[in-house]
């Protein structure tokens, strides 16, 4: 028997392969020289078909009927997922005993299961949960929105939107968009009057060759060491580099921590901290790489885990969305998915079984207050460079 022929004798044996498997963790299975994919499809399947039941004796048998049919990891799977089409679960035992019962076709265990499903299902369903959802497009500044509603309010939503690209030459997504976000609390405004959201800037200010040092100052306030011999306050040092409106925070551009946060509309300060808002400066979206999810959906993150004894402190602080926020590697000894650290001030992701730590790179994740001032720093160090005068 060639490699290929061995390879065809283990791919029909399917059933084989998952009850040998079965009691190994992912990790162990990785370790074995499995994809982690194909790990995690056995191991699911190993619960179904070999883990606790009610229905051991339907259990057994349809091990035995995904043997003797050669039925392989893929057609296995096909089963589960029509399986996972059951409004009961109840009938989940019956319906995967019939189709490992069928022979080890794709397109017969479809038919089959579709059968399985009009009988077993009800015959009518209520309406789904509306919805409203987006998810960024990748590697732009767009977004995609998902709404799903009442039919006659999407069409009458789609219509206006298409009355208002007529008429300002948006495009009808932008133009659908800027309705949903403006301000329609004023009477008698009309559709080509929709301005979009109202935007309430916030500006980085990095710590320049003028200040010699810094310290806290309590709670909400920080003093720095000019190279002068004087000394002011965080807010003198702001209302010393602009005056505009919205909010300020002060960096470090060397160790990326951030002093603290101003409201620039007056004299006030900020009357506390306010650690998430100074988070999603530095952390405009998710710092999980490829997410997009903006920071005003995400969740505080401790790096640390608090259950592990981590702080509550900026120091500890990143922003996760919920999902990845709920499949960090809050145990590194358990590893899965990789985790978040922060390295010299930026949040990194970390591979959970080795690997090159890894930035967002989300166009707007390469925002952040942090990675915008050093950014700048570069920039002009290079310009620097190229401006010297030569030699001699």
């Amino acid at each position: 028997m060639d490699a290929f022929e061995a390879f065809a004798a283990q791919w029909r044996s399917g059933m084989a392969v998952i009850e040998a498997a079965h009691g190994r963790s992912v990790i162990d299975l990785c370790r074995a020289g499995i994809d982690a994919t194909i790990a995690k499809q056995i191991e699911k399947l190993g619960k179904a078909y070999c883990g606790p039941t009610h229905s051991t004796r339907k259990q057994a048998d349809a091990r035995k009927a995904a043997a003797r049919n050669e039925h392989t990891i893929n057609t296995l799977l096909e089963i589960e997922r029509l399986v996972g089409k059951l409004d009961d679960d109840a009938h989940a035992w019956p319906m995967r005993l019939a189709l490992t019962r069928q022979t080890a076709n794709l397109r017969a265990l479809r038919a089959r299961g579709a059968e399985l499903l009009s009988q077993y299902n009800a015959p009518t369903k209520p309406n789904p949960d509306m919805k409203l959802s987006h998810k960024a497009v990748p590697d732009s500044t767009l977004t995609d929105v998902s709404v799903r509603g009442p039919a006659h309010l999407a069409k009458a939503a789609l219509d206006r939107a298409h009355a208002l690209a007529d008429e300002t030459g948006l495009a009808p997504a932008e133009a659908f968009l800027h309705l949903a976000a403006s301000d329609t609390s004023e009477e008698g405004s009309a559709p080509g009057t929709a301005q979009g959201p109202v935007l309430e800037p916030a500006i980085i200010i990095p710590l320049n060759e003028d200040v010699a040092g810094w310290e806290k100052l309590g709670l909400d306030e920080v003093r720095m060491s000019m190279t002068n011999g004087t000394t002011m306050t965080g807010a003198d040092f702001v209302r010393a580099n602009l005056a505009a409106q919205g909010y300020a925070l002060i960096v470090d551009p060397i160790t990326g921590e951030d002093l603290e946060l101003y409201r620039l509309y007056d004299e006030e300060r900020f009357a506390t901290v306010k650690q998430r808002l100074r988070q999603r400066l530095k952390t405009p979206v998710c710092a999980w790489p490829g997410c997009g999810k903006p920071a005003d959906e995400c969740q505080m993150h401790h790096i640390k885990a608090y259950k592990h004894g981590g702080k509550s402190e900026m120091k500890n602080y990143t922003m996760l969305c919920g999902f990845d926020n709920g499949r960090n590697d809050d145990d590194r000894d358990k590893p899965r998915y990789g985790h978040i650290e922060k390295i010299d001030g930026l949040d990194y992701w970390v591979p959970a079984f080795g690997g090159e730590p890894v930035l967002n790179d989300h166009p707007a994740a390469r925002g952040g207050a942090i990675r915008l001032v050093r950014g700048g720093m570069s920039t002009l160090a290079g310009a620097g460079a190229s401006n010297a005068p030569p030699d001699g």
